[in-house]
């Protein structure tokens, strides 16, 4: 038994022994991804996803880390891993004072205290003030009906015209838009997401403030991550780990004071994951539903769609999907005005020095802007890095799918809070996928031939 169990009580110490179940390994696949999820968390907790050097190498530590663990051997985090992350994440709660005020002190507080009791005394009670505790800091720096950032105002104004029975595309708020690639200017801007985040609006807009489906939608998120624990390999002790840390996650406050739609996301996404054993037909609703939220969901599903043909092909039915609703969605708006809302818009924006980027971090450090040949090269080194090596199970796809949204954030032209969470989040959905089959694994495109009989052997 590790020395840090040794302060707890019988009950919890042996269940905290079975973490690491099968062969004992010094540091394993489990360990690598554990650890690089919380250098993401604490790089998100001390930049507020603004530039910040010290967050820029927390997230090169993380690269690194994902990188490595595909190479490790296959087991789960160690007893001393998931105590560190789940008191690391904890304690991070206190950086949502920097952001909100001294009121989330006491939110941070509540979700200590909460940790220390799941550890030491009742894992449900203790669970239950985390959670309770994480409600709190998402929804005490409210002010009802009105928000921080134009994500709000947006899809405030589009799930008010779906409410009203109108296009969520042809509301409209007055805010700086690009108008040509690099140049920002102010004008209309509409929704610049799919029409599943103004539809998923709804339950907020009845009540006067679209966070109150924001919360609804960071909840579905954290379920569906126990969700697809529950059918994976993990004993059951790191299952309550990982629950403890999912709703233990500092990050998820802010996600949804700002109602940002990244979460509702990844509840999509975990959603396939959850449904890809038992139904894939509504795992193919998922996936679309996953691509009617965020269009840069694609990214994360590439390295499900080059690895696995099971994925593959649906994959390509949900994409179908997708694009018959963004027609239906187009009717009174006109398809360009789509694509260019929820694509061409966000491709024009330009180089934001104030993000959490390495072309922000070069071009402040005085060396100038990032050469424009940058991004593609790493988005391209990353894709050939997830591809060298062959998947072991569903944890090793989730873990290729952050790796390469990391670097293509990393070196972005911009990049807020919101993109890393995803990175975050879908670290807790590979931790959780531990030992689900993907399906059979391989880069041929092509349908394999059916196996050849053995060959009669003469006697």
């Amino acid at each position: 038994m590790l020395a840090v169990t040794t302060s707890l009580p019988a009950r919890w110490a042996s269940m905290l022994s079975e973490t690491r179940h099968g062969t004992r390994v010094a540091v394993g696949s489990g360990d690598a991804t554990l650890i690089a999820m919380v250098a993401v968390v604490l790089a998100l907790m001390i930049s507020a996803g603004s530039r910040n050097p010290a967050a820029l190498l927390l997230l090169g530590i993380a690269a690194a880390l994902l990188v490595t663990s595909r190479s490790l051997v296959v087991s789960e985090p160690s007893n001393a891993t998931w105590v560190a992350a789940i008191t690391c994440c904890a304690l991070a709660f206190f950086f949502n004072a920097d952001l909100f005020g001294s009121a989330e002190v006491i939110c941070a507080a509540a979700v200590v205290v909460g940790v220390v009791l799941a550890f030491r005394w009742r894992f449900s009670a203790g669970v239950a003030i985390v959670a309770a505790a994480s409600i709190a800091a998402a929804t005490e720096p409210w002010r009802w009906g009105v928000g921080l950032f134009d994500v709000f105002y947006v899809e405030a104004a589009a799930a008010a015209r779906l409410l009203h029975g109108g296009n969520p595309y042809s509301a409209t708020i007055f805010d700086r838009v690009p108008t040509s690639p690099g140049v920002l200017a102010v004008g209309p801007e509409h929704l610049p997401f799919g029409p599943l985040v103004a539809v998923a609006s709804l339950p907020g807009a009845v009540f006067g403030d679209i966070r109150v489906a924001s919360v609804l939608w960071a909840m579905g998120a954290a379920a569906v991550v126990i969700l697809v624990a529950g059918q994976s390999d993990l004993s059951p002790s790191s299952r309550r780990m990982l629950l403890l840390l999912t709703v233990a996650s500092p990050i998820v406050p802010t996600m949804v004071v700002t109602a940002w739609p990244e979460t509702l996301m990844i509840a999509m996404f975990g959603l396939s994951i959850a449904l890809q054993r038992r139904h894939p037909v509504w795992m193919v609703m998922a996936i679309a539903a996953c691509l009617l939220v965020v269009p840069t969901a694609l990214v994360l599903f590439f390295p499900f769609f080059v690895w696995s043909p099971f994925w593959r092909r649906r994959i390509l039915a949900a994409s179908v999907v997708a694009l018959g609703v963004m027609l239906i969605f187009s009717i009174g708006v006109g398809v360009p005005a789509i694509v260019f809302d929820t694509l061409v818009r966000h491709m024009w924006e330009p180089t934001h020095y104030d993000g959490l980027t390495v072309g922000a971090t070069v071009f402040v450090a005085g060396w100038g802007p990032m050469p424009s040949w940058v991004f593609p090269a790493v988005v391209v080194a990353a894709c050939v890095v997830i591809l060298r090596r062959r998947p072991r199970d569903t944890g090793d796809l989730c873990v290729a799918a952050a790796f390469l949204f990391l670097m293509s954030t990393a070196f972005a032209s911009y990049a807020r809070f919101n993109f890393y969470y995803v990175v975050a989040a879908m670290l807790l959905l590979a931790l959780g996928s531990l030992g689900i089959d993907p399906g059979r694994v391989s880069l041929s495109f092509h349908r394999s031939a059916p196996a050849r009989a053995p060959e009669p052997v003469a006697v």
